[in-house]
């Protein structure tokens, strides 16, 4: 009998692919050497267990298979988003595999999918659109803070997305993101900026170090400060935290100073003023 390598040179194998070995490699199920990830595909145990194998297995099973939602967020943008245990698919075909996996039918452009270890799985933006049901303007302030997307991305995914179920709530959400801060914590900064007597900042403040493209909470042109709000919820993973440091260093490094606020710590913007008014004597010692 041939090896295992022999049908599953990759960890694994689609039998209606290769249909000469579907017989063996159902027999190898029964035996537990090798595991059954989705009908007629097969992995060895060890891959079959993974994400990679997963991905393989979807990319066998279908070609008009495509990734959505959480499992599409966490695998391209929202890298410290939990896999769901079950993940979510879009099929033009009505079928209901099973194994982990949940079928809706629907028929998902290719130029807004993208590909994964041979699966088609959701661009950014569109999985962001998916998500919204479930989570709201949370999920769009999200991939907004991790320049993943962007709103003119968004509007485009959704146009190409027209007649969903859930859209008359889509396009207001991105209306409102439009022109409203990108987290609910920074809309409570900034009202609290106004009640100390704060107006002169800018709100989602562009600026490119070095080709790294960053927006600011808040800044104060004139002092150089950015005004960070940095909600703990959807930033609390590690690449986000080594990410935000890497953005301080940046934005330092062409004379900016970084202040971070926390939901916890907005009360301490009252000092605001005084390191204001200190920045401008460094930055204008003859006056």
């Amino acid at each position: 009998m041939s090896s295992l390598a022999d049908y599953l040179p990759e960890g694994v194998m689609s039998a209606r692919l290769a249909p000469e070995t579907a017989r063996s490699l159902n027999s190898r199920a029964f035996r537990g050497q090798v595991t059954r990830i989705l009908p007629g595909v097969y992995g060895l145990p060890e891959v079959a267990a993974s994400v990679e194998g997963r991905l393989k297995a979807i990319g066998l099973y279908g070609p008009d298979l495509v990734v959505t939602r959480k499992a599409a967020a966490a695998l391209t943008w929202w890298d410290d988003l939990e896999l769901p245990d079950v993940w979510e698919l879009a099929c033009p075909r009505d079928i209901n595999p099973g194994y982990g996996v949940s079928v809706e039918q629907r028929l998902v452009a290719k130029h807004l999918t993208t590909k994964v270890l041979g699966a088609s799985v959701t661009i950014p933006e569109l999985s962001v659109l998916d998500l919204i049901p479930e989570l709201d303007d949370d999920v769009v302030y999200e991939a907004l803070r991790r320049r993943k997307v962007t709103i003119g991305a968004l509007e485009r995914a959704l146009r190409d997305t027209p007649r969903r179920r859930g859209n008359a709530r889509r396009k207001e959400i991105l209306k409102a993101c439009r022109a409203a801060p990108w987290s609910h914590l920074e809309t409570r900064g900034h009202l609290s900026l106004r009640d100390i007597g704060l107006t002169d900042w800018i709100a989602n403040y562009r600026v490119n170090v070095n080709g790294s493209v960053y927006y600011l909470d808040a800044a104060f042109k004139r002092e150089k400060v950015a005004v960070e709000f940095d909600g703990f919820q959807f930033h609390g993973g590690r690449d986000s935290f080594h990410a935000d440091r890497k953005r301080d260093v940046d934005l330092a490094s062409i004379g900016w100073l970084p202040l971070r606020f926390t939901d916890q710590t907005l009360d301490s913007l009252k000092a605001l003023p005084r390191i204001l008014a200190e920045r401008r004597r460094l930055l204008n010692p003859e006056h």
